[in-house]
């Protein structure tokens, strides 16, 4: 039996005002540390001439991009487990366990990504269709993989396959990491590269969000 002059519990809107003012510290400490990470691809895309050494150049700025964006999801998934209000902490933490693993898996990927799109530049329109269709899968496969370091333990090879056996396993998840790339170069070309770049934060949001699917088949099928 219920009082009538009984009022309603603060807790949960104060705990909804939590949430979202946890949720918008952590988007502004990742976003602190992408855009860090971006400074020298940006710096490299505006000063150097283009060519085989400015490409060159270039991928070794974008370099820094690579751990940011693994520790960044590192950061976000602390966040869905429950973690402490301490998203700078995560991102330390995670910058520690994936930097050396996303340079062995990323930079092999960015060289050859580098390499496809500079021939697409000049070869035919069939040519072009291919090796960018390749560059996309390539691409995938790439950001399929910085989100399995993000969460796990494994070889780089072992990496990769799992890249590989997921796309195909969760097509679902496959789907929607290829419309967020399509959301992020096109928004990139249509509007500003600093588009993505000041909304990287929220897009890794979504990223995490999205490959939800992934973690639980590898959490399930290959950690003991």
């Amino acid at each position: 039996m219920t009082h009538p002059d009984a009022s309603p519990s603060p807790r949960r809107p104060l705990a909804a005002v939590t949430v979202i003012t946890e949720g918008v510290y952590r988007a502004l400490v990742i976003e602190v540390l992408l855009v860090l990470a971006a400074v020298p691809a940006l710096l490299a895309s505006s000063l150097l001439p283009a060519g085989p050494l400015g490409t060159t150049l270039l991928v070794l700025a974008a370099l820094p991009l690579l751990p940011a964006h693994a520790a960044a999801l590192h950061a976000w998934s602390r966040r869905s487990t429950g973690g402490d209000l301490a998203p700078a902490a995560d991102l330390l933490r995670g910058l520690r366990l994936s930097t050396a693993d996303s340079l062995r898996l990323g930079l092999p990927a960015l060289v050859l990504l580098a390499a496809l799109t500079t021939v697409a530049s000049t070869a035919t329109s069939v040519q072009r269709g291919v090796l960018l269709a390749a560059a996309g899968v390539l691409a995938l496969l790439l950001a399929r993989g910085l989100t399995i370091l993000a969460r796990f333990r494994f070889r780089t090879v072992d990496v990769l396959r799992l890249a590989v056996h997921t796309l195909l396993a969760r097509p679902l998840a496959t789907l929607a990491l290829l419309s967020l790339g399509i959301l992020t170069a096109g928004s990139a070309v249509l509007v500003g590269a600093f588009v993505p770049l000041l909304c990287g934060s929220l897009l890794l949001l979504a990223l995490s969000r999205s490959e939800a699917p992934v973690v639980a088949l590898i959490e399930e099928r290959f950690v003991a």
